[in-house]
């Protein structure tokens, strides 16, 4: 598990995307199904753990 990995669905995250479903994680990183709520379109986040310091990686799944 990733260390300050948000546990629980629909948590916002970054002040606009909505977690939903975690699709798969490892190591250093969790990857989450999530809605922005500023485009409104559904993204894939990975949240990268990185010493003290977490990363977001935001991917548009199309369309």
């Amino acid at each position: 598990m990733v260390a300050n990995e948000p546990s629980s669905p629909s948590r916002i995250i970054a002040g606009r995307y909505r977690l939903g479903s975690r699709l798969g994680s490892g190591l250093e990183a969790a990857v989450f199904e999530a809605f922005d709520q500023e485009l409104q379109r559904t993204v894939v986040l990975k949240l990268v753990q990185r010493s003290s310091t977490p990363l977001l990686v935001v991917q548009t799944t199309g369309g």
